[in-house]
């Protein structure tokens, strides 16, 4: 992302949010003009014993310790369901008058468009409608879980699915990247076990580095006012709406 792709896409686009920035990234884009929005850390819960025994299970397939199907309002499937996932994060998106990524049913089916064997996706329901879904991504042969996108019409619909995927899914290590916790998510997430530089890092001896969001007007040379959407100023976390937890890649 340079001068370039600046001059491309502006004016159809008004603003860059990099998500993404790590150790060798940051300055640069500092350089270019981009401001710290918030930080982000990592967070991670961690069961050593249930990361051996789901070892034979994912033996050539990483779906392969996952059971499939409906348990009560919950429903785990290897396949997104675009139209309800649009539907659940906009209805969320609309809730404050504020800046949020969109994400509707067209989004999850561009992200989402080439098959893949490494997502799970959880769903609450009431009233057989979806209510909230979680999305995992899978690696290390199955047995590490990262939580890439979240959202749900309430706090109930979302604590619902991850009580229950920590408690039963057969995975050793579950990562996602926390930005804005409200205080009922951060409480429940430290209940369940997430916690920032956990066990598996102080194994490795490597701690966690914190880096954030980064913000800036896709205008080349932006003038005071470009920082600026509907009178809210971009470089103000509180503008913005952004999924609590979530990966750094979607």
């Amino acid at each position: 992302m340079g001068r370039a792709a600046m001059q491309e896409l502006h004016p159809t686009y008004r603003i860059f949010l990099n998500m993404t920035a790590g150790a060798s990234s940051v300055p640069g884009y500092l350089r270019m003009g981009f401001v710290p929005l918030h930080d982000k850390s990592r967070l991670t819960l961690t069961s050593f014993g249930r990361w051996a025994r789901a070892l034979p299970r994912f033996r050539g397939s990483l779906l392969g310790g996952f059971e499939f199907g409906e348990f009560g309002d919950i429903v785990v499937s290897p396949d997104p369901l675009h139209k309800e996932m649009g539907r659940v994060a906009m209805d969320r998106s609309l809730l404050e008058a504020r800046l949020t990524p969109l994400q509707d049913e067209r989004f999850f089916r561009w992200y989402f468009r080439a098959p893949r064997m490494n997502h799970v996706f959880y769903y609450a329901l009431e009233d057989r409608r979806v209510t909230g879904y979680v999305v995992l991504r899978l690696g290390y042969s199955g047995q590490l879980a990262t939580i890439i996108d979240y959202s749900a019409q309430s706090f109930t619909a979302v604590a619902r699915i991850l009580r229950f995927l920590v408690h039963t899914g057969p995975f050793g290590l579950i990562q996602t990247y926390s930005f804005t916790p409200k205080p009922e998510l951060r409480q429940l997430l430290q209940v369940l076990g997430f916690r920032e530089n956990g066990a598996i890092d102080r194994v490795r001896r490597w701690r966690s580095t914190v880096w954030p969001l980064l913000v800036r007007p896709v205008k080349p040379n932006p003038s005071e006012e470009d920082w600026f959407v509907d009178g809210l100023d971009i470089r103000n976390i509180s503008s913005w709406q952004i999924p609590e937890i979530r990966s750094d890649s979607i």
